[in-house]
């Protein structure tokens, strides 16, 4: 896919330098092109904002993720994995299916910056084991003593942020920097009207003026060329 990056304080983003543009030909996977990394701009804060696209669903083997966190620690816990040759290819068992296994899951970090393991360390009575939602909230100052592990089916009382231990979590920082725009939704979803501009012919400058000047509109106007004719003499 082609994959590009839109800032409402950088324009296309590309490096300070300007050599380096964020527009690649992009094959999500680890044995393909990797997944997004961040190169430039670590002092500032991230906010993601993708398109509901399935390919924006693939993300790292061990990245954080909430859901199906058990709340007390738990031994085996982690997210599955395919397991994989030297040459980054599945390998399947005897049933011709893909073997898996668990692997730990990324650490979170504190408000300061600092690391925040998930797993309980060297040493610990439980070394290993996952340390479950309760301890990690416990360690990041929350009181979750009698709170539940999720509201009944994640349907969380209305601007509520702690009345589970899902909530709170999908509300850290680690957890929440990314959101995803309702499917196929022009007034909602700025790729759709980026979409109709290059369907009329608009490269991507022009492109990023018609989304501007339009931008309350769910499809471009007839008259857009004129428009534009009109803007560039």
């Amino acid at each position: 896919m082609v994959s590009h990056f839109i800032s409402p304080d950088y324009g296309f983003l590309h490096s300070p330098d300007g050599k380096e543009s964020a527009c690649v030909l992009f094959r999500a996977g680890k044995s393909c092109d990797g997944y997004y990394s961040m190169k430039y701009f670590p002092e500032e804060d991230h906010i993601f904002v993708f398109d509901n696209a399935t390919t924006h669903l693939k993300c790292a083997d061990d990245a954080l993720s909430a859901h199906h966190m058990p709340k007390n620690p738990l031994k085996s816990w982690g997210p599955e994995a395919m397991v994989r040759d030297d040459n980054g290819k599945p390998i399947t068992g005897p049933d011709n299916k893909p073997l898996k296994m668990k692997i730990p899951m990324a650490p979170s970090h504190f408000p300061d910056g600092t690391s925040q393991p998930l797993y309980f360390p060297v040493g610990h009575p439980q070394a290993g084991w996952f340390k479950g939602m309760s301890q990690i909230l416990q360690e990041c100052g929350y009181d979750v003593k009698g709170l539940l592990t999720e509201c009944k089916g994640f349907k969380c009382p209305e601007g509520w942020r702690d009345c589970c231990c899902c909530r709170i979590l999908f509300n850290e920082p680690d957890f929440k920097n990314v959101i995803f725009l309702p499917k196929f939704h022009c007034e909602l979803s700025f790729i759709e009207i980026f979409i109709d501009a290059y369907k009329h012919g608009l490269n991507g400058a022009q492109a990023a003026w018609a989304v501007r000047k339009y931008h309350g509109h769910r499809v471009l106007p007839e008259n857009l060329m004129a428009e534009l004719d009109k803007f560039t003499s």
